[in-house]
């Protein structure tokens, strides 16, 4: 869970590159939904989300896997929504046609396998 998390995690920083590091306003002038982002609009939080709670759950530390239930889940969450609306501001159409079919966090189950390859469309289940 760890290795995964982290090759996750770092596969996400690389891609993103520049729109990575700074403030949460969107410093790409294009919508990010290829990659990573093609699965679920917030793969960094959820490889870190993963990450930090299996490393708690590794060193069997109850105070660990209480902070990460406690603040860094909630705290992963609310910058993540912070980010989705100033997408949708930005992005407007563009941005509610990815949310639709991109999950926030977890991906949304679906049979498009041309989303497999950074292509998807309406087609689910």
């Amino acid at each position: 869970m760890i290795v995964v998390s982290t090759v996750i995690f770092v596969y996400t920083v690389a891609y993103f590159r520049r729109g990575f590091f700074g403030e949460t306003e969107p410093v790409l002038e294009h919508l990010v939904a290829e990659g990573p982002y093609r699965f679920c609009r917030h793969p960094l939080y959820l490889s870190f989300i993963v990450l930090i709670f299996g490393l708690d759950l590794w060193l069997g530390s109850v105070l660990g896997v209480a902070h990460t239930l406690l603040l860094s889940i909630p705290s992963a969450i609310y910058r993540a929504r912070v980010e989705d609306r100033l997408l949708r501001e930005k992005f407007g159409a563009e941005w509610e046609a990815y949310a639709e079919r991109v999950g926030f966090l977890i991906p949304k189950p679906t049979r498009d396998k041309s989303r497999m390859n950074g292509r998807a469309d309406e087609s689910r289940w």
